[in-house]
């Protein structure tokens, strides 16, 4: 499942916004060639979905900031932290206010944000200081990734992010190793 979302369905989206760009095809062929896409992810992942992780299980709220509209990745993150074991909680339209509520009535293991429109980071910059205050998990982990921090590294430290990783896969190894470490801490 993960090699044909990795190897197959990223690709195809990166390509069709290469050509959205190149003004091969309209926005409106982007935005349908998207929602094919999350709608394999999703259908093919009903198919090899885990088991029901429990409530032990840890949680993680991911989520791209008020006005990014770039959510693929998003989804993609989100069914490899599935794959992981991990209680996954996507949030790919909110505002401000809901994702502070989220935090404030679930104690997430840790936060993932998701954003490649630099336009959004000064605002994200302001909301993770609320979201980190509000948070029912004072020691909430921060998880940032996308092509704003990709292209600017300093913002992963200037944001507090606890952790950054080029890949989902990387993502999941680097969240489980932190959650098995905060786990021995007395």
């Amino acid at each position: 499942f993960q090699a044909l979302c990795f190897d197959l369905f990223a690709p195809t989206a990166r390509r069709l916004g290469e050509w959205w760009i190149e003004d091969r095809i309209t926005f409106t062929d982007v935005t349908i060639g998207l929602c094919r896409l999350q709608q394999l992810v999703h259908e093919l992942s009903d198919r090899y979905a885990p088991r029901d992780p429990g409530p032990e299980a840890p949680s993680l709220l991911l989520a791209v900031p008020p006005g990014e509209q770039h959510v693929f990745g998003l989804t993609l993150m989100a069914e490899v932290f599935r794959q992981g074991g991990w209680r996954v909680t996507v949030v790919s339209d909110g505002t401000a206010g809901e994702l502070i509520e989220l935090v404030r009535q679930e104690r997430f293991a840790a936060l993932g944000l998701s954003l490649t429109d630099e336009r959004f980071y000064q605002p994200t910059l302001k909301l993770v200081s609320k979201l980190r205050a509000a948070s029912a998990n004072p020691s909430i982990a921060l998880m940032v990734g996308g092509r704003a921090f990709v292209e600017a590294p300093e913002r992963v430290t200037e944001i507090g992010a606890d952790l950054f990783a080029a890949t989902a896969q990387e993502a999941l190894a680097a969240a489980d190793s932190m959650i098995r470490q905060a786990a021995t801490l007395p």
